[in-house]
């Protein structure tokens, strides 16, 4: 593909080649939604994305400065899954950081393809994050799950009364990356719930090296008191505490 065919938001734009990476340094403002004010930028993403794809050698790294974060803003359903191995957004792993200290990055690789911590399950990029980046989404999932997926499961069972910060939509939002992750449609009707917070306790158990059947896990989120949140809490202090050398 020919930089000119990027699209008018690659206009009057430097390239810089150094050795087999091609930088395209944009100095400003940078709109990376699809409901834009002008879709050139993300025309401009969306070609870079396609570039990517469509050679077998080609990545594509899309990093920015303005404490922006990025990891939710994968054009995945336009793409598919096979972006996350071949684009990356964010080589910080974080929720978005205004400084990068560049000589603390290491690119998370499986082979010739990126890992993702934020879209993959904790079991599969245990072997290839540092302690703290998995100890980030161990913390941030185990939140997302106590807080808010559990506490919907329980309201919609008339267990707890209605919060106007744990309904439907705010559930949904916050919990549509882990139903990808765990292979499920992102709905929050209880049956889909019980099979996420099922799931999510499967793969806290992987990296804790515990273990939990089906029917005992069913039981514990069925049960009304916060046996579920206790253990999910246990699992993350002896995560926490053990700090999972490899």
């Amino acid at each position: 593909m020919a930089y000119k065919e990027l699209g008018p938001g690659a206009a009057e734009v430097p390239l810089m080649v150094v050795g087999n990476v091609t930088y395209i340094p944009l100095r400003r403002f940078f709109e990376h939604h699809t409901n834009a004010k002008s879709p050139d930028d993300i025309i401009l993403l969306h070609r870079l994305c396609f570039a990517a794809l469509s050679s077998r050698t080609t990545r594509l790294i899309v990093q920015d400065y303005s404490g922006s974060d990025l990891r939710r803003l994968y054009p995945l359903d336009l793409f598919g899954p096979e972006l996350l191995r071949r684009v990356l957004f964010d080589f910080s792993y974080r929720d978005g950081e205004c400084y990068v200290d560049f000589s603390k990055v290491r690119l998370l690789m499986r082979g010739p393809q990126f890992v993702q911590p934020h879209y993959e399950t904790l079991a599969a990029i245990n072997p290839y994050c540092t302690p703290d980046q998995l100890k980030f989404q161990v913390i941030e999932r185990t939140e997302t799950m106590s807080n808010y997926v559990k506490r919907l499961y329980r309201i919609q069972n008339g267990e707890e009364p209605e919060r106007d910060w744990c309904t439907y939509d705010v559930v949904k939002s916050r919990s549509d990356r882990l139903c990808r992750i765990y292979g499920l449609p992102p709905t929050t009707d209880n049956a889909n719930l019980e099979k996420l917070l099922t799931a999510f306790l499967f793969d806290m158990c992987a990296v804790t090296g515990n273990y939990m059947g089906e029917e005992e896990a069913l039981a514990l989120i069925k049960r009304p008191e916060k046996d579920y949140e206790s253990t999910l809490l246990v699992l993350k202090e002896l995560f926490t505490e053990n700090n999972l050398p490899k």
